[in-house]
């Protein structure tokens, strides 16, 4: 799959596909609160490791760069699914990786990660 966001965004391969451990970073500096992505063009989807919970009911797949986009506890990013956008939580600069807070778009996770 080519790149969604080439200018926005480089995925970072690492180790084998199965074991989801490549990650997003920014190909350019982000400031605190820019939008860093709308969530736009998506489609519904069932429960599953690509998808965001965006309602007690509804998931969507996120077909883009964006589903390499990692879990933290102190995520660099927040996935507000109200307004469909993910803002920068902390100033960002090139090579910074993405993450997000999966709580905080997940009442009920598709996949549990066991490390």
């Amino acid at each position: 799959m080519p790149p969604t966001h080439p200018n926005d965004f480089k995925v970072v391969r690492q180790g084998p596909p199965e074991s989801f451990s490549s990650k997003l970073c920014v190909e350019r500096s982000f400031p605190k609160g820019s939008i860093i992505a709308p969530l736009e063009g998506l489609t519904p989807g069932a429960k599953r490791y690509s998808t965001v919970q965006i309602s007690e009911t509804k998931h969507i797949e996120l077909n883009s760069d964006l589903v390499f986009m990692n879990h933290s506890c102190n995520p660099s990013t927040l996935m507000d699914v109200d307004r469909m956008i993910i803002t920068a939580t902390r100033d960002l600069a090139t090579g910074d990786e993405l993450t997000f807070f999966y709580p905080s778009t997940e009442w009920d996770m598709g996949k549990i990660s066991t490390a």
